[in-house]
């Protein structure tokens, strides 16, 4: 009967941290300034990766997916900046667009052939999405470092994961103690052969 208690306990605290990494990246989405600004299109980023981030009770685990959806984020900016780059000074306009399209598909099966996993090859392939189909209704007349822009909501919802996991600050001792806990008892009979040897 403990541990069905320690399970849904465990699952409760998995959807509680989901949920208030939700509510803070939502605070952020629903900022005015936010929406003038220039990743207004991005915003979405924020409560999605702030949602697929979040990994169960295990602040390791949160740690290691935000790491991986902020790589997946620089990927994806950096692919969308070459892209916008090399096509920029290419006239006429329908040129530029029909080899932006190329360029894209190109870098999107490039990005989906590399072993990574699924949800970091959507995160690229969609951050790059926005950085490059922005410049091409935009005529190409956005800064180069625009896609980069798209890098803050991604990023805020990658935080705001990390604090829900976080907070309140006991938890992360509590999981530190308890992880050096179980390492100790797990090197334990170890050490005690080699002395023994």
């Amino acid at each position: 009967m403990g541990r069905l208690k320690t399970i849904w306990g465990m699952k409760f605290e998995f959807a509680l941290r989901t949920a208030v990494a939700a509510f803070l990246a939502s605070i952020y989405a629903m900022q005015p300034e936010v929406h003038k600004a220039e990743w207004e299109n991005a915003t979405v980023f924020a409560p999605v990766l702030a949602v697929a981030c979040v990994s169960g009770p295990s602040l390791g685990a949160t740690l290691h997916h935000a790491w991986e959806m902020w790589q997946a984020t620089v990927i994806g900016c950096l692919s969308s900046m070459i892209v916008n780059e090399v096509l920029r000074p290419v006239q006429p306009n329908a040129l530029r667009e029909a080899l932006m399209l190329v360029g894209f598909l190109s870098t999107v099966f490039f990005l989906c052939s590399r072993p990574w996993a699924l949800v970091q090859k959507r995160v690229s392939v969609g951050v790059m999405l926005c950085g490059t189909i922005n410049m091409s209704v935009h005529q190409h007349e956005k800064p180069w470092w625009f896609p980069w822009t798209i890098g803050v909501p991604c990023t805020v919802g990658v935080l705001c994961a990390v604090l829900a996991m976080v907070l309140p600050p006991w938890f992360a001792c509590k999981e530190l103690r308890q992880r050096l806990a179980f390492q100790a008892t797990r090197d334990l009979p170890l050490a005690i052969d080699v002395l023994v040897t």
